[in-house]
């Protein structure tokens, strides 16, 4: 129990004297370019080498082989974030090339629908064309409408109804 004891203070030891001379620090950073990145290698490679270190045959060569671990951890976690970045761009460049198709494909559909409604409309007697232009294309209110034509609101709201009748008839 007494030898435990010793071998576990003496690996706090270590790893107290290798972290205030912030060595490992400088390790992880040197291969992860992040100060947030490099302190939690520096924290996971504590944790490793505690579980692990049992398996260390030789325990002089502790710092040699703590350094390694912050090494061999950084190396890792600057390749998973290199993967992530690349994923990232992935998806943005993929999300932006199917917002592009979308964007197109929709201004097509809109294109053919304003024809299609164009041509419609235009078999539309004058007085119910103007209407549904009015209210449609220029986006005036009924009100408005009443007040443009020079005609009262309930015409409006009549021929309005009467254009949309006979729109969907021609549909």
């Amino acid at each position: 129990m007494q030898n435990k004891l010793n071998i576990t203070e003496q690996l706090e030891y270590i790893l107290h004297e290798e972290y205030n001379s912030n060595k490992l620090y400088i390790i992880a950073l040197s291969i992860t370019k992040d100060s947030y990145l490099a302190e939690d290698v520096v924290q996971d490679s504590f944790i490793k080498m505690k579980e692990k270190y049992h398996k260390l045959e030789d325990k002089e060569k502790l710092k040699p082989w703590l350094k390694k671990i912050v090494r061999n951890t950084a190396i890792n976690v600057y390749i998973q974030q290199k993967k992530m970045r690349e994923r990232l761009v992935f998806d943005y460049n993929l999300e932006n090339e199917v917002c592009l198709k979308n964007s197109v494909e929709e201004i097509i559909d809109q294109k053919v629908n304003e024809e299609f409604a164009n041509q419609l409309i235009s078999k539309l007697e004058p007085q119910f064309r103007q209407v549904i232009i009015l209210r449609y294309k220029k986006d005036l209110t009924l009100n408005e409408i009443a007040q443009d034509l020079n005609i009262s609101l309930g015409t409006v709201k009549s021929r309005l109804n009467r254009s949309l009748f006979k729109l969907k008839k021609y549909l």
